[in-house]
């Protein structure tokens, strides 16, 4: 029982800790040079989101909301005390094009 808990809790550390892909909903025109610069904007920003550090928010966030807050993202830490960007098993991106 002992030896399942530790290769159970190993999966569950590796897991929420490893750089997850993004999923791309088949709707996103990735063709579109705004939506793709957005998408790699958001690829590089969840790929420095880790358990145990924060990311340098100075590259995403303007300078006024850096300096205004220890933590400028607001979905940070959402939910709860854990990164609101880890608690999914796959990080989606969906998006709505106006007609």
């Amino acid at each position: 029982m002992r030896k399942l808990l530790l290769a159970t809790g190993f999966f569950l550390c590796t897991h929420l800790c490893s750089g997850q892909g993004l999923y791309i909903d088949n709707g996103v025109d990735t063709t579109d040079q705004k939506v793709a610069a957005a998408i790699a904007f958001y690829r590089q920003y969840l790929g420095e989101i880790k358990f145990n550090a924060l990311p340098d928010f100075k590259k995403y966030w303007s300078a006024k909301d850096v300096a205004q807050n220890k933590i400028p993202d607001p979905v940070y830490y959402a939910i709860t005390g854990f990164p609101t960007y880890l608690m999914s098993e796959s990080k989606t991106l969906i998006y709505a094009k106006p007609a």
